[in-house]
């Protein structure tokens, strides 16, 4: 027997945090040190990026989108909140005289997971994975379905939920 079981609602994923790496080499500097080219990245998408040791093994992985209300370039890496404080260490090495600063502001940010007919509701022009909206409340990411199920990643102010849909157990 098989369960048909479909969720729908959100859930505060407070083991994620974020980075945020910002000024006017940013990009290049991600380039440089991440296996995504954000120069390349659309506005209203997103992507997933890793961090990888000098011998290719991934050491950690990212979801990262630019932010587009700062008055220079920046990007927000979503990872796990136990790896954060290396990696902001590691790459805080490599900034040398790169114009960029690397800060966490996970305590910034509510960072929720969304799933089924809730992603639609909240983020309706959001139609396939990586797909990125950007409203006065929060950046919402569309990720690959899980078994049929849409699921996003709303990233918010602290303090704030998504406005609609159940809140998951």
């Amino acid at each position: 027997m098989t369960a048909n079981f479909v969720a729908n609602g959100h859930a505060p994923l407070p083991h994620l945090g974020a980075l945020r790496v910002q000024g006017a080499d940013a990009i290049s500097f991600l380039q440089g040190q991440l296996t995504q080219d954000f120069a390349l990245l659309k506005p209203d998408h997103a992507r997933l990026a890793a961090w990888c040791s000098p011998q290719g093994r991934m050491l950690v992985s990212f979801v990262g989108f630019q932010l587009h209300d700062a008055d220079e370039p920046a990007v927000l890496l979503v990872l796990w909140r136990d790896r954060l404080e290396a990696v902001l260490k590691r790459l805080r090495m490599f900034v040398l005289r790169s114009k960029v600063q690397i800060s966490d502001v996970s305590d910034t940010l509510a960072i929720h997971g969304l799933l089924g007919r809730t992603v639609a509701e909240l983020a309706p022009a959001v139609s396939h994975p990586w797909q990125r909206l950007h409203t006065a409340q929060a950046d919402v990411v569309a990720l690959w379905p899980a078994v049929q199920t849409a699921r996003a990643l709303w990233v918010g102010s602290s303090g704030q939920e998504p406005p609609a849909g159940d809140l998951l157990d």
